[in-house]
C-alpha cells in the first residue's frame, strides 16, 4: 500500500512537472515565434501588410498566428500590430525630412498607389498624412 502510495505521489510529481514544462515550452515556443513574426515585419514590411504573408513565412496557420501575437502583445492582433509598425514608420519619414513629398513617402513604404497610402494612414492614425505632418511642422517650429 505505502508502495503503491509513493508511486501515485511521484507519478502525480512527474506529471506536474511535465505539465509546467508543457507550459514553459509552448509559451517559450511562442515567444519564438512572435520574435521572428516582428522580424519579418521589419524586414516585409514593404513587400505586405497581410497577416496570410507572414503566416505563410513561419509555415503556421493565420489563425495560429494570431493567436500567438494577441497573447504576446496582451490582446492586439497581427493587423493591428502590423499596422502600428508600418505607421511607425511612416511618422518617421514625415518627420525626418521636410522636403520629402508623401507620395515619396508612399513609395519608400512600399505602397503601389500614393492614395491607398494616404487611406492607409488616414484610416490608422485618424488623420491624413498631410495633416500629420503639417501638424508636425507646427509644434516643431
Amino acid at each position: 500500500d505505502s508502495l503503491l502510495a509513493q508511486l501515485a505521489v511521484g507519478y502525480e510529481l512527474i506529471n506536474y512537472y511535465r505539465r509546467d514544462q508543457d507550459r514553459q515550452w509552448a509559451e517559450n515556443r511562442q515567444a519564438e515565434i512572435f520574435n521572428r513574426f516582428c522580424d519579418l515585419v521589419v524586414k516585409h514590411y514593404r513587400e505586405s501588410r497581410e497577416v496570410k504573408y507572414y503566416a505563410d513565412l513561419l509555415n503556421l496557420t493565420p489563425k495560429y498566428l494570431s493567436k500567438v501575437v494577441y497573447n504576446a502583445t496582451s490582446g492586439l492582433s497581427p493587423v493591428k500590430w502590423i499596422e502600428q509598425y508600418v505607421t511607425a514608420q511612416a511618422k518617421h519619414l514625415i518627420e525626418a525630412s521636410s522636403t520629402r513629398t508623401l507620395q515619396e513617402t508612399a513609395y519608400m513604404l512600399g505602397f503601389t498607389e500614393p492614395t491607398s497610402f494616404y487611406r492607409y494612414f488616414k484610416r490608422v492614425v485618424g488623420m491624413t498624412a498631410k495633416q500629420y505632418r503639417d501638424s508636425f511642422m507646427k509644434h516643431k517650429a
